[in-house]
């Protein structure tokens, strides 16, 4: 994992989209919680990757990654 969040920070959309791919389920579920309906709720999920990428540099190594992601997921909610 720790590859894929430094592609990330890379910009490189391989790394991006395999991250997308292993946490999709799990931003889901979170944001279903505080979603009208499942609709918007990929909408936020989206809208949070987006928001989590532009944000990457921002995250560090102290924390885990899937804590840092469900903060940026519950927000965008």
């Amino acid at each position: 994992m720790h590859l894929l969040i430094q592609g990330c920070k890379r910009n490189d959309r391989d790394s991006q989209r395999l991250l997308y791919q292993h946490y999709y389920s799990y931003a889901l579920s979170i944001c279903i919680r505080y979603s009208r309906n499942i609709d918007e709720a990929k909408e936020v999920v989206n809208d949070g990757f987006m928001k989590a990428f532009s944000k990457i540099d921002q995250y560090k190594d102290e924390i885990s990654f899937k804590w840092w992601l469900r903060k940026i997921m519950i927000n965008s909610s």
